[in-house]
């Protein structure tokens, strides 16, 4: 084999030689007349539906869409010639299409990025005979560890924490179950999907979501259907002591139809009212444990049951007037009270109080706001935060909104031509954009980047330029 290095030069013409050929036969702009696939165009939609959606709804802050980034042969051989592109290409990218501009990230995190809070580790302690663990990955926040053992049979444990915010479903795990026979399971108490081959060639699959963990899980091997079941009822977090003091609780589940119409979240109570399209109301309410806590409630037209939430004895008030809900009451290990009113039945009752699980609160706030702003509404969680603003004088509202980034991710701000102007500014450093609003109905947003951590940050509201500058310079992390 020829080993005779080549010089910059030797290389560098080449490149660039490509490259003028390749440009020269891309079209002048006023030649592109491209009609997009309806396809793209309705996944478009989709997304500027559910912007103007949170307008409507909020009057502030833009709500977050998932893009993907679609990248071209020109531009890897533009990046091999160029490295202040290189250098712009690995971050954020700016593009508008109609009245949004759309960000996208690109490339990989810097490898000492401020991590966020520890995620919740899982693995099984029981295993077969003879397996023994064999590596670990990570892919988007879905975790794959396998074990083997000396004949290379393999069996695979999967989890993926909170999966309702990644859409979770069986197809999730990306395997074929085209030949396989489905049958219902249950692994300590929750409901599971089994999946054996028919040919019984390959290997057994069981699938589960664990509300009081917060996590879905998938267990796969050559083993029998026993010991399949032995291993998933196993598992268990296994870096709970380095996991921080929650900052209060949440509901991993909802019955369909229920969304959120109000919250309140103070330092030791969490108050919390959905509602379905018939207009009837779940409620949510944990107080944490203190020297005197009281939570009085109305057991007017139902009977006490007894029952138990995870092993801790609970109170169920069932019922029998269909104008009144029924309710459950029980203490955690800490001596917190939790209590669930809806209408439903005693068994969708007690998943409800199962599915309760730690809440966070967020990893960045501004130290400043205008006077007068209260926060009194967060939605997400620690690493993708939306925190609204209200005044008591105003129905005006205005949001503070963080996220991590990852390759893929992206943002989208809607700003019609005649109703802002948009100007590059500096927050701490990092390259931000501010929306200037020129009508008394939109309110201005301001957008920024910490590409070294990765994280995007945004303010929306109806403030001057220098006040939503001060506010966002006064983001800082604050655990």
């Amino acid at each position: 084999m020829n080993k005779t290095p080549f010089s910059d030069n030797e290389l560098t013409t080449p490149a660039k030689s490509a490259l003028t050929s390749m440009m020269s036969a891309i079209p002048q702009p006023e030649e592109c007349d491209h009609e997009f696939s309806s396809e793209f165009e309705e996944k478009m939609q989709d997304v500027f539906k559910k912007e103007r959606r949170r307008r409507a709804m909020r009057r502030a802050s833009k709500r977050v869409a998932m893009l993907f980034l679609v990248c071209c042969v020109t531009a890897g051989v533009y990046l091999g010639v160029n490295t202040s592109a290189r250098a712009a290409f690995f971050g954020w990218i700016k593009e508008h299409y109609q009245n949004y501009v759309v960000y996208c990230f690109s490339g990989n995190l810097n490898p000492e990025a401020e991590p966020m809070l520890p995620k919740m580790e899982f693995e099984p302690e029981w295993l077969p005979s003879g397996y023994v663990w064999d590596g670990s990955s990570e892919i988007n926040g879905q975790v794959e560890i396998s074990f083997k053992n000396q004949e290379g049979d393999e069996l695979t444990f999967g989890y993926m924490p909170n999966p309702a915010k990644h859409d979770w479903t069986t197809e999730s795990w990306e395997m074929d179950l085209s030949d396989m026979t489905h049958t219902e399971a249950t692994v300590n108490g929750y409901a599971a999907d089994l999946f054996v081959p028919k040919d019984g060639a390959s290997s057994n699959i069981l699938m589960w979501t664990s509300y009081e963990n917060d996590a879905a899980f998938c267990v796969s091997g050559p083993i029998e259907v026993s010991e399949l079941l032995r291993v998933a009822e196993s598992v268990s977090l296994v870096n709970g002591d380095d996991l921080p003091e929650a900052d209060g609780f949440r509901l991993a589940w909802l019955p369909d139809g229920y969304e959120l119409l109000d919250q309140d979240i103070s330092e030791n109570k969490t108050h919390v009212i959905y509602a379905d399209e018939q207009g009837r109301f779940l409620k949510f309410t944990y107080l944490r444990g203190q020297k005197e806590t009281d939570l009085f409630v109305d057991t007017t037209g139902t009977t006490m049951e007894k029952g138990q939430v995870h092993g801790q004895s609970a109170d169920l008030l069932i019922s029998h007037d269909p104008d009144v809900a029924s309710a459950i009451l029980w203490t955690g290990p800490q001596n917190d009270a939790f209590y669930i009113s809806a209408f439903l039945e005693k068994d969708d009752l007690i998943r409800l109080a199962e599915s309760v699980v730690p809440f966070y609160g967020p990893l960045y706030q501004a130290s400043w706001v205008p006077e007068g702003y209260k926060a009194d509404e967060m939605l997400g969680d620690d690493y993708d935060c939306l925190v609204m603003y209200h005044r008591d004088d105003s129905d005006r509202v205005l949001s503070f909104h963080y996220f991590y980034s990852h390759s893929g991710t992206g943002m989208s701000v809607y700003a019609e031509d005649d109703n802002y102007e948009e100007e590059t500014v500096s927050i701490n450093g990092c390259h931000g954009d501010f929306y200037r609003s020129t009508v008394e109905s939109e309110s201005s947003m301001l957008v920024w980047f910490d590409e070294d951590n990765g994280i995007t940050f945004s303010i929306g509201g109806f403030l001057d330029k220098s006040n939503l500058l001060k506010m966002a310079r006064s983001v800082e992390k604050i655990r």
